[in-house]
């Protein structure tokens, strides 16, 4: 007698699975959001980029746009010194994030992850290029995320550096704000630690220093105590002095 072979059985990975739901405009947003952000961090389908990005144009949800765009900008940052990565894959994301900056409909979260996106997959020169439609989406922004931006674009060349320093000292002026102030402070601090003397050309770094003398006050004992409503001053006083201490002032 002869035996039936046995039917085949396909097994279907769990990102597959998850790209469906992902896909699937039946599902609520909270859960195609999670679906998508399980895509990201498991990075095992195959060209994950390419299909989220088909969605990305596919779909008329703003959330899982939104989702996206947060998505793709971290997926850039785990791979950006990943060779196939930047061989097949960075290309696609660097014209997604700039032409981003070309829509008229981002939202403030999407701005925050685009503006991110297109300065960590853009060359100086590049973002130079494209000066006023970063500045337009800055403006859109909160000072926090505002703050930390303009903190990376601090690194990405000199002449960058000398637009955002400024830019940055001139956003903490107005805002009058010590616990934004450590957004600043904090970070540069820790450069100063890794890097020494030399962080910030001759220029910048007068532009922070000026900046330190003017908000002195602000982080010494008395002034603390005389406005014990600002508690953000007490916090940000470590950040302050050790700022100045590495930066040789």
């Amino acid at each position: 007698m002869i035996m039936d072979s046995p039917p085949m059985h396909y097994v279907t990975s769990p990102s597959t699975v998850q790209m469906q739901f992902a896909y699937d405009s039946n599902l609520n947003e909270a859960k195609r959001g999670v679906m998508i952000d399980r895509l990201i961090a498991e990075d095992a389908e195959p060209d994950l980029v390419r299909k989220l990005l088909k969605l990305y144009n596919e779909t008329q949800s703003p959330e899982v746009k939104d989702k996206i765009v947060e998505g793709l900008m971290l997926y850039n940052q785990r791979h950006r010194n990943i060779k196939v990565y930047i061989e097949n894959d960075k290309p696609l994301l660097k014209t997604f994030f700039a032409e981003l900056l070309n829509s008229k409909s981002l939202t403030p979260h999407t701005t925050d992850d685009a503006l991110r996106g297109f300065i960590d997959t853009s060359s100086p020169d590049e973002i130079i290029a494209n000066l006023d439609l970063v500045n337009k989406w800055l403006l859109t922004l909160n000072h926090y995320p505002s703050i930390m931006l303009k903190y990376s674009l601090v690194f990405k060349s000199k002449e960058l550096q000398s637009i955002y320093i400024k830019s940055i000292v001139e956003e903490l002026r107005k805002a009058n704000d010590s616990d934004l102030d450590s957004y600043l402070f904090g970070p540069l601090s820790i450069g100063y630690q890794g890097t020494g003397k030399n962080l910030l050309e001759p220029e910048s770094k007068k532009v922070v220093t000026d900046y330190l003398k003017e908000v002195h006050y602000k982080y010494t004992k008395k002034g603390i105590k005389d406005n014990p409503k600002d508690f953000h001053r007490g916090t940000t006083a470590p950040y302050y002095f050790e700022l100045l201490k590495n930066m040789g002032t």
